[in-house]
């Protein structure tokens, strides 16, 4: 599952940077990320993230359980069956 998680920050990477992009995480270093999906891909592509040095790491997804998970491993948390994450701040 690791590989499927570092692809999304390796997209990142190419958002942000492009060509330009140096090393894993630059993309997110110093951002506030949003993860849809707080399974396991969603949690451990969060983890990078913060392993990345994200400024912040938000969590979306709609199941309570799930949710919780994500709180405990401190993630910010947004359910997504009371608040659009897009316009979440």
């Amino acid at each position: 599952m690791g590989p499927v998680c570092a692809n999304a920050i390796l997209h990142a990477d190419e958002d942000e940077c492009g060509t330009g992009a140096v090393r894993f995480g630059c993309g997110v270093e110093g951002r506030c990320v949003m993860v849809f999906g707080s399974g396991v891909i969603g949690l451990m592509t969060a983890m990078m993230a913060r392993w990345c040095g994200a400024a912040e790491v938000a969590v979306a997804d709609a199941g309570a359980g799930r949710l919780e998970a994500a709180r405990a491993l401190g993630f910010l948390t947004v359910d997504n069956s009371a608040a659009e994450p897009a316009a979440w701040t």
